[in-house]
Order: structure tokens, then C-alpha cells, then sequence
């Protein structure tokens, strides 16, 4: 069989209908006869089914014979694969940021990708979705740097099968999403790319604040989303620091962080002295900004309630104590 490179082809060997074999195997080889793959009992009971796309144009061979080498007819075919979408960064996929496109899954095992241009910092939602006629099964989704390497991928996000990928990249350039189905069936699918909401960034850039005794309100909008805000505090001053779930759409599991002035972790707490909430009471060496993020243990979402407080001291612990 003449194949061409980057071409996706189906060969298929099926048993006659009448005399056939009792376990057709399909065998294919490269153009000196060494074995490339094979397939006993493919898609269609016990008839056999190579899918390939070869990276040489050239002669190849398919080797028909029977798994359990009993006698018999067969059916051997070739066939184009139809392919809206490469798997590869040749793709003619696009989906920009707040837009979505549709596809298929024409084949077992088939994925289709799609290009789309990221810029460090933001944070994404990229979501498969089954179509709602003639959709996929149990969706998966992937995500590839500009080289092709799997960065992340998810099967059955928060939405029943449909898959969800959250992704704040370190790097602006293109990336790739991946379309394709967890159990291999075929179908139709919606695939889209987003900014993710969120109120407060997670860095010393957030427009956060918390001033000292007071509190503010914030959400986690999506898993594994931290919320940052600034306080100021005075060195020797010991301080108090609460995560409190909202009320009503509350955080399951808050877990409160602190941070320096440059981002970078002093502690942390989930489930302080008042049952999943978090408390931190700190005594700063160095005043200055700091930083407190709010977060979830479990990565659920929900509202939370973050305060900042003054820990009334009798005698400091230090030399400038009144005690006598």
C-alpha cells in the first residue's frame, strides 16, 4: 500500500461472510518488511483495525493472517481518514481568548488541536464540551506548550463528563489545546478558551487590601484560585488573622497564607481554633507591607471573609515590657 507522510489512514481486515477467517489479525509493516503494529479483535467484534499516519511517504505493507491461525476468507481495506483538525502545531485550529469552535472526533483515538496565544500572568479557563447532538461520550481535554509538550489535561471537570482546565502560564507565547475523548469513541464537541474571573490577582500587584481592624469579602472563583491583599503592619506589633467562610456559598475549607513584601511564604494555617476557618497571630520583625491570601484547602469555590487584627498584649515579650 502507497502511503504519504503526515496522511491518517485506516486499514481495515475483516472476515469474509461466508467461509472467513475465525479471528482476522491485521499486520502492517515499513518498506523493508520490519513490523510497525498490529490489531486482533479492533472496533467491530472480532475484525481487526489499524489507524496510522506515517512520517514517510513510501511503500508499506499490510500482513493479513488469523490470531488463532485457523483458515479462511477476508477483507482487506485502505482508507483516507477524514481529519478536521492535525494532532500536531500544524494545525489549522484557532480559538481566541472569550470565543469558542466546534470539531469532531472522527475516529477512535483521534485528537484535534487548537491554537491559542496566552499571556503570562492571566489566568485561563479552557473548557471541552460534548456537543448536544451526536456529542462526545466522556470528553478530555489538553493543553501543550509551543514545542507540543503536554503541559496539563483533564477528564470530567466541574460539569458532569465535559473537561475544564484552569492555567495560569509563566510564559506569553502560543500554546496548544487538545480535543479528544477519554473512552476513544467519536463524536462532536465545543471547544472554548477564557479569561478566568477573578477579583484579586495572587501576587503583590492585587488591588486587595485589608487595613488593621477591619475586614473585606472576596470569592475563589474557580480550583486552585488564591486571592491576595495587602496589609501594612509595625514591627513588634502582634497581629491577628482571620479566613472565615461566607455564610451562604462559603468556602468549604479555608486556608489562609501570609506573605513578605516580596511574595514570598512566611506560614500558613487550615483549620484554626474555630472549626474549618483559619487563624494566623503573627509578630513582624520588619514593618511594611505584607501580604495575606485567601484560599481553599479542598480547591472548591465560594465567598469568603478575610480581617486583619490588633492582639491586645498585657506585657509584650521583650525588653520594652511594663511588666515588673
Amino acid at each position: 500500500v502507497s502511503l504519504v507522510a503526515g496522511q491518517k489512514y485506516e486499514f481495515r481486515l475483516n472476515s469474509a461472510s461466508e467461509g472467513g477467517l475465525g479471528d482476522p489479525q491485521l499486520l502492517l509493516y515499513n518498506s523493508g518488511g520490519g513490523l510497525l503494529t498490529s490489531n486482533n479483535d479492533g472496533d467491530d467484534h472480532l475484525n481487526s483495525r489499524i489507524v496510522y499516519t506515517p512520517s514517510t511517504s513510501g511503500n508499506y505493507y499490510l500482513g493479513a493472517s488469523d490470531y488463532l491461525a485457523s483458515t479462511g476468507g477476508y477483507i482487506v481495506s485502505a482508507d483516507l481518514v477524514p481529519d478536521d483538525y492535525l494532532a500536531s502545531t500544524s494545525t489549522t485550529g484557532v480559538v481566541n481568548i472569550g470565543g469558542s469552535t466546534t470539531g469532531s472526533i472522527e475516529i477512535n483515538g483521534d485528537q484535534d488541536w487548537f491554537q491559542v496565544a496566552l499571556v503570562a500572568g492571566q489566568t485561563y479557563e479552557f473548557r471541552l464540551n460534548s456537543a448536544s447532538v451526536g456529542g462526545l461520550g466522556d470528553p478530555q481535554l489538553f493543553l501543550y506548550d509551543s514545542s507540543g509538550s503536554l503541559e496539563t489535561s483533564n477528564n470530567d471537570g466541574d460539569d458532569h463528563l465535559n473537561s475544564m482546565i484552569v492555567y495560569t502560564p509563566s510564559k506569553s507565547g502560543t500554546y496548544y489545546l487538545g480535543a479528544g475523548d477519554h473512552l476513544t469513541s467519536t463524536g462532536d464537541y465545543i471547544v472554548s478558551a477564557a479569561l478566568a474571573a477573578d477579583d484579586y490577582p495572587a501576587s503583590t500587584a492585587t488591588t486587595g487590601v485589608v487595613n488593621i481592624g477591619e475586614s473585606t469579602t472576596g470569592s475563589i472563583e474557580f480550583s486552585g484560585d488564591q486571592d491576595w491583599f495587602q496589609v501594612s503592619l509595625v514591627a513588634g506589633q502582634k497581629y491577628e488573622f482571620r479566613l472565615n467562610s461566607a455564610s451562604e456559598g462559603g468556602l468549604g475549607d479555608p486556608q489562609l497564607l501570609l506573605y513578605n513584601s516580596g511574595g514570598g511564604l512566611l506560614t500558613s494555617n487550615n483549620d484554626g481554633d474555630d472549626h474549618l476557618n483559619s487563624r494566623i497571630v503573627y509578630t513582624p520583625s520588619t514593618s511594611g507591607n505584607y501580604y495575606l491570601g485567601a484560599s481553599d484547602y479542598l480547591a472548591s469555590t465560594g465567598g469568603y471573609i478575610v480581617s486583619a487584627d490588633l492582639v491586645p498584649d498585657d506585657y509584650l515579650a521583650s525588653t520594652s515590657t511594663t511588666g515588673v
